[in-house]
């Protein structure tokens, strides 16, 4: 009993590779660049939390402003997102330095924007705006 293989023509698994190979470099290039817009994010979302932090306890602080601790909280991000601080419903966009007089039980809403973050893949960059909200309450 012999076995025989079943063969296609020469240059058939040529052809095959030329068709699936740009597909699956372009799936891999796309994951890549969720991947790093998902850790840009994380990180906004990271920084609004430490400029938030700070802002729940300027009275106490000595020393420092929230913006400039969001901004150190992110170095990869450029440019710098800018902070928004809401207080009763008043918005400025200047931090409250340390030693604030913010009552305390006084809700802070913090708010990151990011108005381009470029995501860079090879020949391909995507530039797309990030923002990161969080509300504190002053202790």
């Amino acid at each position: 009993m012999t076995i025989t293989q079943a063969r296609g023509s020469p240059g058939q698994a040529v052809v095959e590779l030329a068709l699936v190979l740009p597909i699956f470099v372009g799936l891999l290039l796309a994951v890549i660049g969720v991947g790093s817009f998902y850790g840009q994010r994380q990180t906004l979302i990271a920084a609004t939390a430490a400029a938030a932090r700070f802002e729940s306890v300027c009275n106490a602080a000595t020393t420092g402003d929230a913006t400039t601790i969001g901004q150190s909280a992110m170095p990869n991000i450029t440019p710098a997102p800018t902070f928004t601080y809401v207080l009763q419903g008043t918005s400025t966009a200047q931090p409250h330095a340390a030693g604030c007089a913010i009552a305390s039980g006084t809700a802070i809403t913090v708010t990151a924007l990011a108005p381009n973050v470029t995501v860079k893949l090879y020949a391909f960059s995507i530039s797309l705006p990030l923002t990161s909200s969080l509300t504190v309450v002053e202790q």
